[in-house]
């Protein structure tokens, strides 16, 4: 709905680019005439005059010009024999490629045209449809898609204009189109027409005279006051509708060397007397500069019809059926009006306007056929072909074509463009909010990422988690540089079609400013996430390899903006391409290497890892970070700190574990180069294929003719079991009446909005400006605006009200006010119905209000609309059907019941004017007795125009209505149609209130008090009128209204209304509870909620975006990870792989919540006007909407689990397929219903996806597989408690490793590598060096855990116990367990064990220089009670030169695989025979005594018999725990399963509350 201060409804004071409020609160007030136009006074300048003596005139013929618009095969047609699938399909196709399914049948969008236009001149265009006359300019200006076929003639002074120099003639020829959301809404007016003649001027061109230009249009268009204020769209305020539009005209009118203009509909949301000033002024600047204009206008005055030289009239079928002079109403009416047209009599007595004559939309298509042969009979068809043929005659003609075109491509070379477009886009990016949240953005998961893997200590054990650190980096910047310009690259991609069909700029020229003045704000993001992180989680420390880390983050930055800028290139809607680069993400991160690594790939799916950028980005971070590196062994843990050394492994053995695929290249130093090069290659040669998708994304979705129709079979919501025909009317109530309305809201004079300068924002503190008292006087003064004026008016039933006004006068907000659907601001005055005061609950079920904006769900037919409205508000009872066949008659819309009504925004579904009749229609449904009509003819052509109205008058006759509609420039047929009229001024003041009078007498009489002027015969009364107001201020126009005997009978019928005696209340308040009583049997709260559900049903399955993103991507994704990660499950890496495919899987699932935030958001307008006018409540909408998606959920999780669980190979045992399939339903639920709380609780869908993201990233994060439990900061171990995300992949992944077993190594060996340590069996990445380990410790968590504790040292010691061969003491025995306790309880309390172990157990045992050993006693004892223990002891003591070591600076002199060797050899003498056997029960029960931790020993045999059990995978991601003396994994249904379906009702209690409270309105 427009509204008079802004697009969002709320008429506040418009915002300029430096803060400050505009006071006149909306458009000004309408100027008066000129005595001269500004081309006329500026013609006077010799500059101009020059100028002007330099243009040749010329002449545009065409000639039986048509446009035929191809059949579409549809690329399954076959589908439509199974309806279940060819609706979502057909929707689908549609809106997500521009595809038909089934055949699309051609049609002629214009038929046979025939007319010329003069240079200096200026042509009418009238067509019933505005398809026609758009086919028609578009041809015309050479900006008509290629995909229509287009035949006859188009000449220039008798030539017609080749190919070759069509880019020419589109220099020339100006086009406006009637879509006004092509501008940059963070832009202002002056910006926006500056930028335009800076693009279509030389470079030479001086500034001072530009700005001439510029201010010379906003003074034509009187747009001088709007001039600094930003053009604004749906998220940012800034100016009218009306505005706009007149700013797309404006950016046209500022062109340098435009000789040709086709204007569409430029007029809409302007008054009468703004139009014709409008027009006036084009007339003028085409006389002076010997241009030419071809118009289209919906609903123009006899005043503005005869500005036009020559006026085309086109039928209902696209045919020419009148081209000529505008004022021979003789010849018109001869043509248009005679007997067999209705209203041939109205027109023949000169009663009807020229438009109405020409268009009269009760004509059939055999009345509409007889009007074409009349006309092509006549005399005047015969002389335009006879002009035509003198036309087409070279030798009249000064110039040829070729001299009237520009000699160069563009107005300037390609520097001057660049510079210009540099420095717009430079403009666009410091006032883009994303701008700022980027950076934001950047050092937020810096310092999150960071923090997270700050605990990574350089070992095996931490190598996985730093590993996925790298990964988990480029996926991040990947992920955040791709589609945080989604939405950015969108609108200007909108803006960039428009331009460039006018060839402002080279597409080239574009491309390449946006790829450069987007990388500084790329290296700024990836100097921002590196620097936070990088030293943070102990990367390599060396500058070379930090500098090329941050060096790979800027290549993922680039190519990251580059795939955002081609996915928007083939993109239709911003649906579609965040929904690709998901996906495209998503697979290209899964065969980064990572997991599964590249030898895992399967051969089908290898050749997307060569075109991934992260597998060149993870394998050159890898080695980056660990060729060089020493890394150390670590056992398996549980807890912070138990990282156990013992022994160090070469960097480049790890990377031999990754299966880098170009490792055998060449060195890493090459590959390091190679990857980095072939990042920035990638991002330049998806920029190439970008651009090249760009133009063609130009031609399908630009200027495209064809608005798709779907027709669907109606289904119903509820039997109908009433009987008998439409009930009467409601006799109660009979008047509504206001007095003394007031309406203010509150004045922010410090506000700005967020899409502003920052110098706006920041300007005050960093120039020390203040608040002087002044100002603070001025704000306390003027701290509200007040709209409304002591409005005072009566509205009877079966009478229609026409609500006037100027521009800015209030007239939306004072229909808000009444209607109560004003949310802010404050109301006074009184609200009357039948004497009696308002009562909310019964006017919500009296009242009906049609909004400008056509709020409809698209996704129903016309009569399923209707059928869902009768539901819920008529009664069982009622005969439903009777009621909606009336209203459907009522509205003439019987042949569109069952088509679907489509997306308006998008272009498609039924015409402008049904859609108008259906919103009116679902108000009539419901049976009112007062109606609201906002602007029900603006946007809409005469014939279209005439015939809303027509319904709106039977309506209100028959049914006997309160009828209040606001009206926008009504023809006289349209003002006709009306009773009574309420006009305001400015400021929301009374200027009228009373009867027209028969044929207007009493309107115009009063009026011509007023006004000094008297109308003129024929004119339109509703012109007269506001050219009348317009002519005092407001206050004149207040007073004199208050003077007036009109008044005096309007303060007559509110003193009536107000003084009912006692009796004649007490009847009315009886008549309001009887009527009160019968319209609320009509709700019914379960009722209400079954056909809700049944609308929500229907609505998601026609829903692309919701239901076909959700299934088909999910279950195509399934399908894809299945076959990735079907490897063997048997071995350890297969259980890794297990643990992968459901990581990857569970990103899957998050595809529902993005897909569930449009749908949601586009879908509040509809329930706010639904709820608000009582047809539900909020309630059953958030259940509904709950019970709708259940069906869904469990779809999508069936397919899922048939195109994943089958595929990777997964268990059927026991009840995992069972526990797989409800996991997976909960997901789909969770996610769903986050992202449904976040489009119910933000403002707009930018903000919803911002966060929908947020909340991915973070919980992918903290899920626990990235970065193990144990191995995070306790300070982020809660938001692993708190993730969603961490009880679903640890729900089912013990579903499938637990109770399982796996195999320590593959069948086959893993091929050797580069690293120095080739040999090692490192065939996992979890347990490092397996071949050397033959028993593995776990220990309870909850423990001293920590570096150099009990459970550190204890661990140490076990492995050092596990590595010593089979002793030689043959003869240890039991009775020494005494012994080696006190002998390990010293060397714990004493850090005996401590890293590294061999340089501390030394001198802690067994040397006594510089000191006696702590524990020396204790060793001793060991060894004395051990048969020849002291002469093992001195052998083991020998160096290479068999020399004893004595002391401890000799011992640390040796090697670190002497001293290791060394120690081993020591524990060989000290420890019993047969220790792995027999006595590590009893070293674990001693170990327990003495550090207080659990140990379960698990013996290497058995583990190489049956695998390593899967709890033990389980536990070191913390998702198994001991029991008994066993590892279990336990939970996975109360405790798993539990916490999800906690989420899930946590959720959709803040959903169901926040759709009843929060749900965001711009009312």
């Amino acid at each position: 709905m427009e509204s008079e201060g802004g697009d969002n409804g709320v008429e506040a004071p418009l915002i300029t680019t430096d803060g400050t409020p505009n006071d006149d609160g909306g458009e000004t007030e309408a100027p008066k005439k000129k005595d001269r136009g500004v081309f006329e006074r500026n013609l006077s300048r010799a500059s101009v005059k020059a100028y002007v003596q330099t243009l040749s005139p010329f002449t545009i013929t065409f000639q039986d010009l048509s446009v035929y618009v191809p059949r579409e095969k549809g690329f399954c047609p076959g589908l439509t024999s199974c309806p279940c699938l060819h609706q979502p399909l057909s929707y689908y196709a549609m809106e997500t490629f521009g595809w038909a399914v089934s055949k699309v049948s051609p049609y002629y969008a214009l038929q046979e045209a025939t007319g010329f236009v003069r240079s200096g001149e200026m042509v009418l265009v009238l067509s019933p449809d505005t398809q026609y006359a758009s086919a028609l300019i578009q041809t015309l200006t050479g900006r008509l898609s290629d995909k229509y076929s287009v035949t006859g003639s188009i000449r220039v002074n008798g030539t017609a204009i080749p190919t070759s120099v069509l880019q020419g003639w589109r220099r020339i020829a100006a086009h406006v189109s009637a879509d006004d959301s092509t501008h940059s809404p963070v832009l202002t007016v002056r910006e926006t027409l500056r930028f335009a003649a800076e693009c279509t001027r030389p470079a030479d061109e001086t500034a001072q005279k530009i700005d001439d230009v510029v201010d010379e249009v906003l003074e034509i268009l009187d747009l001088t006051s709007a001039a600094d204020t930003v053009v604004g769209d749906e998220n940012l305020r800034g100016i009218s509708g009306g505005q706009k539009r007149r700013v797309t005209v404006g950016e046209m009118l500022v062109a340098n060397g435009t000789r040709f203009l086709g204007l569409e509909n430029i007029t809409d949301g302007l008054s009468s007397q703004d139009s014709f000033n409008i027009v006036e002024e084009l007339k003028g600047a085409c006389r002076s500069f010997q241009s030419a204009a071809v118009i289209s206008l919906n609903q123009p005055s006899d005043e503005i019809v005869e500005l036009f030289d020559n006026l085309l009239v086109l039928n209902h079928a696209g045919e020419l059926t009148y081209f000529g002079p505008p004022t021979d109403r003789e010849t018109l009416q001869q043509i248009f009006s005679s007997n067999d047209t209705d209203g041939g009599a109205a027109a023949d007595a000169g009663g009807m306007s020229i438009c109405d004559v020409c268009l009269n939309p009760m004509m059939d298509e055999e009345q509409s056929e007889a009007i074409r042969e009349r006309y092509l009979e006549s005399p005047q068809h015969e002389t335009l072909v006879q002009r035509l043929k003198g036309m087409h005659n070279r030798k009249f003609h000064a110039v040829s074509i070729e001299d009237l075109l520009p000699k160069t491509k563009y107005a300037s070379g390609m520097g001057h463009n660049f510079k210009i477009l540099g420095k717009r886009r430079a403009i666009l990016i410091m006032r883009n909010p994303s701008t700022y949240l980027r950076i934001v953005v950047a050092v937020f998961f810096g310092v999150v990422v960071g923090s997270l893997f700050s605990v990574l200590k350089q070992d095996l054990g931490s190598s996985l988690a730093r590993t996925a650190y790298m990964f988990q980096m480029q996926f991040l910047v990947l992920l955040l540089s791709t589609g945080v310009t989604v939405p950015q690259n969108i609108r200007d991609r909108i803006t960039y079609f428009k331009h460039r069909s006018s060839e402002f700029y080279s597409s080239r020229v574009f491309y390449v400013c946006q790829i450069l003045y987007e990388i500084p704000l790329s290296i700024v993001e990836a100097i921002l996430i590196s620097v936070t992180s990088y030293f943070w989680v102990d990367m390599n420390p060396k500058p070379e390899r930090f500098f090329y880390f941050m060096g790979i983050m800027m290549a993922m930055e680039c190519v990251g903006l580059a795939l955002g800028r081609l996915f928007c290139s083939i993109s239709r809607t911003q649906v579609v391409a965040k929904s690709v680069v998901s996906v495209a993400t998503l697979l290209f991160s899964t065969v980064s290497g990572f997991m599964p690594k590249y030898g895992q790939i399967p051969a089908i799916f290898k050749w997307i890892s060569w075109l991934s950028p992260p597998a060149y980005g993870f394998e050159a971070l890898a080695i980056n970070e660990y060729v060089g590196r020493e890394l150390s062994f670590a056992t398996i843990s549980r807890g912070d700190g138990l990282d156990t050394e013992v022994g160090t492994l070469p960097g480049e053995s790890w990377l031999d574990t990754l299966q880098l695929p170009r490792v055998a290249w060449t060195d890493y130093q090459g590959i390091k180069i190679f990857n980095i090069i072939m990042l920035f290659i990638l991002a330049i040669v998806i920029d190439i294929v970008g651009l090249a998708l760009m133009e063609r994304g130009r031609r399908n979705f630009f200027s495209q003719i064809r608005r798709p129709q779907r027709f669907s079979k109606s289904l119903s919501f509820v039997a109908d079991k009433g009987k008998g025909g439409v009930p009467e009317p409601l006799t109660w109530p009979s008047s509504l009446t206001i007095s003394d309305l007031c309406y203010f809201v509150p004045l922010k004079r410090e506000s700005a909005p967020m899409r502003c300068s920052p110098l706006a924002i920041f300007g005050p503190l960093l120039l020390g400006r203040k608040k002087g008292k002044a100002d603070v006087a001025k704000t306390k003064e003027r701290n509200e605006l007040q709209l409304l004026t002591s409005v005072s008016a009566t509205f009877k039933a079966g009478r229609a009200t026409a609500l006037m006004g100027t521009s800015g006068a209030g007239k939306t907000t004072l229909l808000d006010v009444i209607a109560g659907y004003k949310t802010g601001g404050r109301i006074t005055g009184d609200l009357l119905l039948s004497g009696l005061p308002k009562d909310r609950q019964i006017w919500q079920l009296l009242s009906g209000y049609a909004e400008q904006n056509d709020l409809l769900n698209p996704y129903l037919t016309i009569l399923e609309t209707l059928k869902f409205t009768a539901s819920c508000r008529l009664p069982a009872s009622m005969n439903r059907a009777a009621v909606i066949d009336n209203v459907v008659h009522l509205m003439s819309l019987e042949d569109w019941v069952d088509y679907v009504i489509g997306d308006e925004k998008e272009g498609e579904g039924i015409p402008k004017h049904v859609r108008k009749r259906v919103t009116i229609a679902v108000q009539l449904v419901m049976l009112p007795k007062i109606l609201f009509l906002d602007e029900p003819t603006t946007g809409l052509g005469t014939s279209a125009a005439n015939l809303v109205m027509r319904a709106i008058r039977r309506s209100t006759t028959e049914m006997n209505l309160i009828t209040v509609a606001t009206i926008h420039q009504p023809s006289k047929v349209i003002w006709d149609s009306f009773d009574d009229l309420l006009l305001l001024a400015k400021g929301g003041k009374v200027a009228y209130m009373g009867p027209m009078g028969a044929k207007s007498e009493t309107v115009v009489s009063y009026f011509s008090q007023v006004s000094t002027a008297n109308i003129a015969e024929n004119s339109n009364p509703a012109d007269y009128v506001i050219s009348a107001v317009s002519s005092v201020t407001p206050d004149e126009a207040q007073e004199c209204f208050k003077k007036s005997t009109e008044h005096e009978q309007l303060m007559a019928k509110l003193k009536e209304e107000n003084s009912m005696n006692d009796q004649e209340k007490q009847a009315a308040m009886d008549l309001m509870k009887n009527t009160k009583a019968e319209v609320a049997k009509r709700k019914s709260g379960i009722r209400e909620l079954f056909i809700l559900t049944k609308r929500q049903l229907i609505t998601q399955w026609r829903n692309p975006a919701y239901a076909v993103t959700r299934i088909f991507c999910s279950t195509l994704l399934a399908i894809y990870f299945g076959i990735l990660f079907g490897a063997d499950k048997s071995t350890i890496e297969g259980a890794v792989l297990t643990i992968g495919s459901t990581f990857f899987l569970v990103f899957v699932l998050v595809v529902p919540m993005q897909a569930a935030v449009v749908p949601l958001i586009a879908d509040r307008a509809v329930l706010y006007r639904e709820a608000t006018s009582g047809l539900y409540s909020r309630w059953s909408y958030a259940i509904s909407s709950l019970l709708a998606d259940i069906p869904f959920h469990i779809l999508n999780c069936l397919l899922m689990f048939l195109g994943f669980y089958f595929i990777v190979g997964f268990q059927l045992t026991d009840d995992r397929p069972a526990y797989f399939i409800l996991m997976i339903f909960l997901c789909n639920w969770a996610f769903t219903s986050i992202g449904q709380v976040y489009a119910v609780t933000t403002p707009n869908e930018e903000a919803a996806n911002g966060l929908a993201g947020l909340t991915t990233i973070l919980s992918v994060l903290f899920m626990g597989f990235l970065i193990q439990y144990d191995k995070m900061p306790n300070y982020w171990k809660w938001a692993n408690t708190a993730d969603i995300l961490r009880y679903v992949i640890q729900g089912l992944t013990s579903n499938e490793l637990g109770d399982n077993h796996y195999k320590l190594f593959p069948d086959e060996p893993p091929a050797p590598g580069r690293g120095s340590n080739s040999n090692s069996n490192l065939n996992n990445t979890l347990f490092g060096d397996l071949g050397n380990v033959t028993n593995l410790f776990l220990f309870e968590g909850g423990t001293d855990l920590d570096s150099g504790g009990a459970a550190n040292q204890a661990s140490t010691f076990l492995n050092l116990v596990a590595e010593s061969k089979p002793s030689r003491n043959v003869d240890w025995n039991s009775s020494l367990i005494g012994q080696l306790g006190s002998f390990i309880d010293c060397g714990i309390q004493n850090d005996c064990f401590v890293e590294p172990v061999a340089v501390n157990f030394m001198p802690c045992f067994v040397l006594d220089f510089p000191r006696p050993g702590p524990c020396s006693s204790e060793f001793d004892a060991v060894v004395d009670a051990i048969e020849e223990g002291g002469a093992g002891v001195a052998q083991c003591l020998l160096n290479d030169n068999s020399t004893s070591i004595e002391t401890s600076d000799e011992f640390n002199s040796l090697s670190d695989a002497i001293q290791d060797n060394t120690l081993l050899c020591l524990l060989d003498v000290v420890l019993p025979a047969g220790v792995l056997e027999d006595t590590l029960t009893e070293i674990g029960s001693l170990i327990k005594t003495v550090s207080d931790i659990g140990v379960v020993v698990l013996n290497v045999a058995e583990i190489l018999e049956k695998g390593l059990p899967g709890e033990v995978i389980l536990f070191v991601f913390g998702w198994a725990e001991f029991r008994d003396g066993q590892l279990v994994a336990p939970y996975k249904w109360w405790y798993c399963m539990f916490a999800v379906s906690m989420f899930i009702v946590g959720i959709e209690l803040v959903k169901l509350f926040g759709t009843r409270f929060i749900i965001w309105t711009k009312r």
